[in-house]
């Protein structure tokens, strides 16, 4: 039964809002989506600079800092109770447990052991959430011409209702998944080009897929994954007609 489901909610999504690639596989396009989070997805997931999502860095220092204070209360804990059994010089056994991991399991409740596996659990969730932190701290904000582009698609389209599309406002917290920028300086030159010249100089078919992804500049639509390709694709086919 739980299969069923899975497979109609997949022939759900191909029906929708998608469309065959040469392999025959369904892909989703932002035009054939219905208006929403599945239109939002599909434009987001469009061009890889497109893929801008929030950080979080507030709740991560929110939440950094109470598991930190939990593991100094627990430090101190530890502290207090090293201290305590050294200072019973009367007491040798509790002296000696701080010399002996046996003598100190040994003990009624076993309170050192006790605590030493809370402060080890703490640590493990403290460790796991600082490694993820940092690995979202290392993305890097997206550039100004890349949310420029997305913002521009927001004011057009308002794809969501209007508390759950302001995301898009926290500039300062926003993080782009794509890691570098590859081409960023043809990018760049063929930004300029299309400002300039509003796709004069461009072939009908290269202008055709330009237009399939809303990067709107002075009444122009075009995007950057698209410039690659029409322009790349057509010197792919060039070369090969001339060694035919």
């Amino acid at each position: 039964m739980p299969g069923n489901a899975c497979a109609a909610s997949v022939a759900y999504s191909g029906k929708q809002c998608g469309e065959q690639n040469g392999s025959g596989q369904d892909f989703p396009t932002v035009e054939s989506c219905p208006e929403g989070y599945p239109m939002l997805a599909a434009f987001l997931s469009s061009d890889h600079n497109f893929m801008v999502y929030r950080g979080f860095n507030y709740l991560h220092a929110r939440c950094l800092l109470y598991q930190q204070d939990e593991l100094v209360a627990l430090e101190r804990e530890l502290d207090e109770m090293d201290g305590e059994d050294n200072s019973k010089g009367e007491k040798e056994r509790e002296k000696r447990s701080l010399r002996s991991r046996d003598l100190d399991d040994a003990r009624a409740g076993q309170p050192r052991k006790a605590l030493l596996k809370e402060i080890k659990d703490k640590l493990s969730e403290y460790d796991e959430f600082i490694s993820k932190a940092k690995n979202i701290a290392s993305l890097q904000q997206p550039s100004k011409r890349d949310y420029q582009s997305v913002r521009r698609w927001f004011k057009n389209r308002q794809p969501l209702v209007d508390e759950e599309q302001d995301f898009i406002r926290c500039k300062e917290d926003l993080i782009a998944l794509r890691h570098g920028r590859e081409c960023a300086g043809f990018d760049g030159l063929v930004e300029r080009m299309v400002q300039k010249m509003n796709c004069r100089l461009i072939s009908g078919d290269v202008q055709t897929q330009l237009s399939q992804e809303p990067e709107v500049v002075s009444g122009v639509s075009w995007s950057l994954d698209g410039v690659h390709a029409a322009v790349f694709g057509r010197h792919e086919r060039a070369d090969q007609g001339e060694k035919t």
